[in-house]
């Protein structure tokens, strides 16, 4: 059993042991009034971006024409540090946009890795140039996800940004020490301080930049500045980007003076030249002459997106767009209104009210278009510029973009809702509709958790009452979620945030409650102790203000979990828990789910207390009021403690009913775990079967599980927890090789 495990279960339900069932078109909220919350530290709502290794991006092979000049440019700021053109250290790739800037610096950047120049290649979409400038991603919101990336545990990683900063120009200089080099690609920068607080010191990295700006502080060797291409490399890329879509289309080659004036009107820009490719592919019967004809006759009545020279651009986004059968229209307008970047199969289908199966065609036909792109399986996203353009047309038509972002809002909530039941709760029918099997949710969940995330961000900045109480909920049901695994404890701490920064307002003042519980939790799992009481007692106030006692009850549990963590007596927060024991119990109707977790943490306070025999009872009792509601989640959770327990007792007594009793309780917990995705649950299970294993002498079976557990507990930042189990294993590997009892 891990440290890990005693109290999981209140920090995981955080009161949420009524299963309430919202009606999303009426949610019956009752209006209460608190004048004041003020919880230090809620953070600015902060922009969500694209952190990446080189290898994990997923493009569309398209083809790369020319650029040989620019490629060699960039080439010598890449090469190696004994170059001294190098020495600074950075390239910034400069030009108007659908220039072709990703795709130059993605070729530069594939070929140096390949050629072993670079230890980490690292891929950052800044979003210099989305439409709202809170939206444009700084280097605070991106140092934790490059720190990780780095090598660096999260438990390691600061929590304030100037300490962060520090770490990331220590790491880089750790790196740099081993000979390890790193290439950091940092793509739609719109202003230096975007990308300059992440220039590493040491002269063995590099950084990449891309941009529509001209930086005047960026010495001039270390700038590529990429226009529009000339008019031979043009009518090349137009010609191999029709050819790669259909071998046998000859219109081009047949008529060259056509090509190059279609080419003309693209103003030589890669982006319109695909753009127009993929018109072409989509009617290989017609006369280039006609596009010819349609491009010219719209020049007049455009204009560009950000610089007033790229008419054409725009051009070629109308004319593709118009062309779309009225389905098509619709579907394109609506993917920019899903907050996060990026659509799923489902989500996409909601926004038309399709199935999966009747909008996949759809998006397969706009890839086509090329309008958006198939950036990874069963998900789509937009050319920044192209994801401008459809804002600009849904909010022509504002009432089904409305409508759209509702759908999307409380599809996302109920979906998330039922995965929490499903992945942490005891589901109900309501659930079933949603996902049939806890496996089906954990699946769903794992995919869609950084948009639902990011509805949150985005959808809770807006000033309708009616949306910020949906987003209360929908922060209640990610942090059940989230707080579950260790790894996700910095999304589960943002989510929470936003969602207390909603609770002076809120209506529903039981949601108020739970949100603030996990905002406390979040501060508990941080080890920010003083912090995390204040929000547990704010939590148990406002519930008890609203009469809802079973956040009341989790609360002052979660309030015995932090004294316990700050090393209190343990007799005095045992206490605690059997009062809330005893409330539980006369709770009308009595909270049995309530119960169990308290229990669960006295026989967690008692095991760390290493008063086996006194752990027993409760842990036996919170077992079996867990099976009595059918709780698998909470099966697993007391169960891993209980298995725990009788295990230690087994070697001290030599009780053979107990360690037979133990085993079978730790390997059912693995698998309910298993079942529901649940990593973090698993490994600290598999690390108390493996100690008990191996205290028996079983190594072979033992030593593996711990092993497994280890990787988990370096991964998610556990240090301390692995460094304990890591000694635990050289021990026993010792006692293994020289067959000591």
């Amino acid at each position: 059993m891990t440290e890990d495990a005693e109290g999981r279960r209140v920090d995981d339900e955080d009161g949420a042991a009524q299963n309430i069932y919202i009606n999303a078109t009426d949610g019956g909220v009752a209006a209460y009034r608190i004048d004041q919350v003020i919880i230090d530290g809620l953070a600015e709502l902060q922009a969500a971006t694209t952190v990446l290794p080189l290898e994990a991006l997923v493009v569309e092979p398209t083809p790369f024409v020319g650029r040989e000049s620019e490629l060699a440019r960039i080439a010598d700021v890449l090469s190696d540090p004994s170059d001294d053109q190098s020495s600074s250290g950075i390239v910034v790739v400069s030009g108007p946009p659908g220039v072709g800037k990703t795709a130059l610096v993605r070729q530069a950047a594939t070929a140096a890795a390949a050629a072993g120049r670079f230890d980490h290649v690292l891929f950052v979409d800044l979003r210099g140039y989305t439409d709202d400038p809170n939206a444009r991603v700084q280097p605070a919101v991106v140092l934790s996800k490059l720190l990780i990336l780095l090598g660096v545990e999260d438990a390691e990683i600061a929590a304030d940004p100037a300490e962060q900063a520090i770490q990331y120009q220590q790491r880089l200089d750790e790196l740099a020490a081993e000979g390890k080099s790193v290439l950091l690609w940092l793509d739609n920068a719109s202003d230096p301080s975007q990308f300059e607080p992440l220039r590493p010191g040491s002269p063995i990295h590099r950084v990449a930049v891309t941009t529509r700006e001209t930086f005047g502080r960026i010495p001039k060797p270390q700038v590529v500045d990429v226009d529009v291409m000339g008019s031979d490399e043009a009518v090349e890329l137009l010609n191999s980007a029709v050819r790669a879509r259909n071998p046998d289309d000859g219109r081009l080659t047949q008529a060259a003076q056509v090509t190059l004036r279609l080419a003309e009107l693209c103003d030589h820009l890669p982006l319109a030249l695909q753009i127009v490719a993929a018109l072409l592919a989509d009617e290989p019967n017609r006369p280039i002459v006609e596009l010819v004809e349609e491009l010219a006759s719209e020049e007049d009545r455009l204009n560009s997106l950000d610089y007033g020279t790229d008419l054409s651009v725009r051009a070629a986004f109308a004319l593709s767009y118009k062309r779309l059968p009225d389905n098509l229209k619709r579907l394109f307008r609506l993917l920019s209104v899903v907050p996060g970047g990026d659509v799923g199969l489902v989500a996409a289908g909601w926004l038309i009210s399709a199935s999966h199966t009747a909008v996949r065609p759809q998006l397969m036909a706009l890839v086509r278009s090329h309008l958006i792109q198939q950036h990874v399986r069963n998900r789509w996203s937009m050319h920044d510029l192209i994801r401008l353009y459809s804002a600009e047309l849904s909010a022509e038509q504002r009432e089904d973009a409305e409508r759209a972002l509702k759908v999307i809002v409380v599809k996302y909530l109920l979906g998330v809702g039922a995965a929490a039941d499903w992945l942490t709760g005891v589901p109900n029918d309501n659930n079933r509709r949603f996902f049939p099997t806890a496996h089906h949710a954990a699946a769903w969940f794992e995919e869609e958790r950084t948009t639902a995330i990011a509805i949150v961000l985005a959808v809770a900045k807006r000033s309708e009452p009616e949306y910020r109480e949906l987003m209360l909920v929908l922060a209640v049901g990610l942090g059940e979620i989230l707080g579950s695994q260790r790894h996700w404890l910095r999304e589960f701490h943002d989510v929470a945030v936003v969602g207390a920064s909603l609770v002076p307002e809120a209506q529903n003042r039981h949601y108020a409650a739970c949100v603030l519980n996990h905002y406390g939790s979040a501060l508990r799992k941080m080890r920010q102790f003083d912090d995390a009481l204040e929000a547990f007692r704010r939590a148990a106030e406002v519930a008890e203000e609203a009469g809802v006692d079973g956040v009341a009850i989790a609360a002052r549990s979660n309030m015995g979990n932090v004294y316990l963590d700050q090393g209190r007596d343990v007799d005095d927060v045992v206490e605690i828990y059997w009062e809330d024991v005893r409330a539980c119990r006369e709770s009308d109707p009595p909270n049995r789910r309530g119960e169990a977790i308290a229990l669960s943490n006295i026989g967690g306070a008692l095991w760390k207390a290493e008063r086996y025999a006194e752990a027993l009872p409760p842990l036996r009792e919170a077992v079996a009021i867990c099976r009595d509601l059918d709780d698998k989640p909470g099966i697993a959770s007391a169960g891993k403690n209980l298995g725990a327990v009788l295990g230690r007792l087994a070697r001290i007594e030599n009780n053979q009913t107990y360690l037979n009793e133990a085993i079978e309780l730790l390997q059912e917990a693995a698998g309910i775990y298993k079942e529901r995705g649940n990593v973090s649950g698993w490994a600290d299970t598999a690390n108390n079967l493996g100690q008990t294993q191996c205290q028996i002498r079983r190594f072979a079976e033992g030593i593996p599980n711990l092993e497994a557990a280890l990787d988990y507990f370096e991964r998610s930042g556990q240090t301390e927890l692995a460094g304990l189990v890591r000694e635990d294993l050289e021990s026993y590997r010792l006692d293994a090789a020289a067959g000591r009892p």
